[in-house]
């Protein structure tokens, strides 16, 4: 799914016009209901640091970070490792969907599902539930071979890893 403001030079999207279109809220709506346990919503956020980071993808740069959907009470929540400079070592994050796709800050977000049974997606559950209680800290280093702390990509990579193992050995780190 792909905000209205889209076609607009990113520099010059108006957020407040974003934010009050009724094409965009239509769309944060319809993500809530489409979403599901075990989903990866993906985002490009307005802004220099999305805009640099989305480009690190070598096969579809429309987006600079993933989340995993859990399902809280009947509500989508999205689980994502985010560092900033006041911070570099946050802990895992939690947020609704609805405000992690909201049009004041995303320009544009997408919803992919993998093909899991139940206990996969029970298996999924567990490990994010339990690197967001034990405080998963941000890798400000991006370094793949400590799981001690972990960026965006890598937190949904190797939580899906863990699962998938045999269905997503095709995919390389720089994929």
């Amino acid at each position: 799914l792909h905000w209205y403001s889209i076609q607009q030079p990113l520099q010059q999207a108006n957020t407040i016009d974003r934010r009050l279109n009724d094409w965009n809220l239509s769309h944060v709506d319809t993500a809530l209901k489409l979403a599901k346990n075990g989903d990866i919503i993906a985002i490009h956020e307005a802004g220099e640091l999305s805009n640099n980071f989305r480009f690190y993808n070598k096969r579809n740069n429309l987006y600079a970070y993933v989340g995993i959907v859990l399902m809280e009470k009947g509500v989508p929540m999205v689980y994502f490792a985010g560092g900033n400079k006041e911070n570099p070592n946050q802990p895992l994050q939690r947020d609704s969907l609805k405000h992690y796709i909201y049009p004041n800050h995303v320009v544009n977000f997408g919803i992919y599902r993998f093909d899991m049974n139940r206990k996969q997606v029970a298996q999924l559950e567990k490990s994010v539930r339990d690197a967001y209680k034990n405080e998963l800290p941000f890798d400000p280093q991006f370094n793949l071979e400590d799981d001690s702390l972990m960026y965006n990509t890598e937190f949904v990579y190797k939580m899906y890893r863990q699962v998938l193992a045999d269905s997503i050995t095709n995919f390389t780190t720089s994929d």
